[in-house]
């Protein structure tokens, strides 16, 4: 990991712990992505490494408060210069089994994720049978499809998640909808109107129902939101829309005015939604609607 290098190295043959068999390896598949992003770390400098980890870095931090930065320094440098083997879609067969393995025995074709070498290791849980009707070859690509099979797997309840949003479902329907030019008849044109009036005190009043029934558990996370959105949120908007993109100043200004509103409703159904805090958000629009009679008239005279 410290310079990126690919080395053949020979090494003695791996130690066989309980759990584990041993595999003479036949086929070994290369994972082109995964194993050239390690190389590319491996290539980079320090600081492109801790971008890359930031949970590293924090980890070197704590590290350095209880040991100290020499030991530290030490402990970083002997993990990037520790070789870190490739490969995880290995097929062979065992040649050794270890205590406690129930599951396979000496002979048996197996694939697994292990590196590519000519001897590896693998828990007993990480390994399966090879079909006889299956070459090793055919058999070394399991281990990668596996993983877009996950990835297919995984789509489901994103897809299902997205489709149970309700903003999602509205913005979408009204696209269609418009993009298909079709004349609303008047009476549902008029009941949306209706609807859509109805949709900021009905926010407003299960915001007022959330915090009645619920005491806010941390009220001081609700005050720095707030500020976050009341203070933070225009100031970093006024710095890029008038020093960084320098956008006209009267677009501009509108951008900063905008950015000074207090917390949208909208976030409080999204939180509903989700079952995320929703009293802490309820809180948060309380707090910075409330106080943003004052911020957002010192912004309008600030910047216009």
């Amino acid at each position: 990991l410290d310079s990126g290098k690919t080395k053949l190295i020979e090494l003695p043959p791996p130690r066989l712990e309980k759990g584990e068999v041993l595999i003479r390896s036949e086929f070994s598949l290369i994972s082109s992505g995964t194993e050239r992003m390690l190389i590319n770390f491996g290539k980079s400098n320090l600081v492109s490494k801790a971008k890359s980890q930031p949970e590293k870095v924090s980890e070197v931090i704590s590290k350095i408060k209880s040991e100290g930065i020499f030991n530290t320094l030490d402990a970083v440098s002997n993990k990037l210069d520790k070789p870190l083997p490739l490969g995880y879609c290995n097929a062979g067969i065992i040649v050794e089994v270890g205590e406690n393995v129930t599951s396979f025995k000496v002979g048996d074709r197996v694939v697994s994720n292990g590196f590519h070498a000519e001897l590896v290791t693998v828990s007993e849980n990480l390994c399966a049978l090879i079909p006889d009707e299956v070459s090793f070859e055919e058999a070394a690509f399991t281990v990668i499809a596996a993983v877009g099979l996950q990835g297919i797997r995984l789509l489901k309840p994103i897809m299902k998640g997205l489709f149970q949003n309700p903003m999602i479902v509205s913005f979408s329907l009204g696209l269609v909808w418009g993009y298909l030019d079709f004349q609303t008849p008047k009476f549902l044109n008029d009941f949306l109107v209706i609807l859509g009036q109805a949709a900021t005190p009905g926010a407003l009043f299960a915001i007022g129902a959330s915090l009645s029934f619920r005491k806010v558990d941390d009220p001081t996370s609700a005050f720095w939101l707030s500020f976050l959105k009341l203070f933070a949120h225009p100031f970093l908007v006024g710095i890029m829309a008038f020093y960084l993109f320098y956008i006209e100043p009267y677009a501009a200004a509108v951008m900063v005015i905008t950015a000074s509103l207090p917390v949208a409703g909208n976030t409080f159904m999204l939180a509903q939604h989700y079952k995320i805090d929703p009293e802490r958000i309820s809180a948060a629009i309380l707090l910075s609607t409330l106080f943003s009679a004052l911020t957002v008239t010192f912004t309008i005279a600030l910047v216009l």
